[in-house]
């Protein structure tokens, strides 16, 4: 039947959107060895579009993780903050996003919008990063660490770190079932391998990217954040829109 034939090898999401489930070699001649679906994998169109974006994230989520202590921390175009009083704004924003994550958002999300739309609107988790320089207005322009913090910035850095970040993990859970459905199921964990491997490269990557961003542009909070968080982050953004 050719219909059935059509359902087994697309899976369409909640938007309707068909997604191919076997691709290019793999749908007439499944490999045997290791080597070989490895390979069939890879040469997958769809699937190398999937795990570049996951890896484009993968690489700007940890950017971010890396720049913002630095940021609390630093006396030159920072909030001058200690180490303990960082580590308290950044316990705080993790305590956001632990709330948010057992409220029914995300599930309320995957029934309305469906996958793909859900994933790309979450792409956008890491560019809001980009007005965290609002948080020395904010602090009543007090740097260079004195250790001071007005409750008005503490809130602000504290749920502009905690609340995307519910939608980045939330793209990290859903990008995996997307790339698996690139896939045979007898490949998914071939195709696993390669998000391990790729973002086992991008997070070795970007802490040295981050810590190069902020030391050349130290002092100018504006140009980090924009780098970051707009630039690198919109590149995330436009990979996942291309899924």
């Amino acid at each position: 039947d050719p219909k059935n034939n059509t359902s087994k090898n697309s899976l369409a999401d909640n938007n309707g959107e068909s997604k191919p489930l076997l691709l290019g070699p793999m749908s007439n001649n499944i490999p045997q060895t290791k080597r070989e679906k490895l390979a069939a994998v890879w040469k997958a169109k769809s699937t190398r579009s999937h795990l570049l974006a996951y890896t484009v994230f993968s690489f700007c989520i940890t950017c971010v993780d890396e720049a913002l202590p630095l940021f609390l921390i630093a006396n030159l175009g920072g909030l001058g903050l200690s180490a303990p009083q960082a580590g308290i704004v950044l316990a705080t924003s993790g305590f956001i996003t632990a709330l948010l994550e057992k409220t029914a958002i995300i599930k309320v999300l995957m029934e309305q919008i469906g996958l793909y739309p859900t994933l790309r609107l979450s792409s956008w988790a890491n560019v809001t990063m980009t007005l965290l320089p609002l948080s020395l207005p904010l602090n009543n322009h007090i740097i260079g660490g004195n250790g001071m913090m007005t409750r008005s910035s503490f809130a602000f850095v504290a749920i502009l770190f905690g609340v995307p970040r519910v939608f980045g993990f939330l793209y990290f859970s859903l990008i995996g079932v997307a790339t698996c459905r690139t896939v045979p199921s007898s490949h998914a964990d071939d195709a696993g391998h390669f998000m391990t491997l790729f973002a086992l490269a991008a997070r070795s990557v970007a802490p040295t990217v981050a810590g190069s961003i902020t030391t050349f542009l130290s002092g100018r909070p504006w140009a980090i954040w924009i780098s970051i968080g707009m630039v690198i982050g919109t590149a995330a953004v436009a990979s996942t829109y291309m899924l």
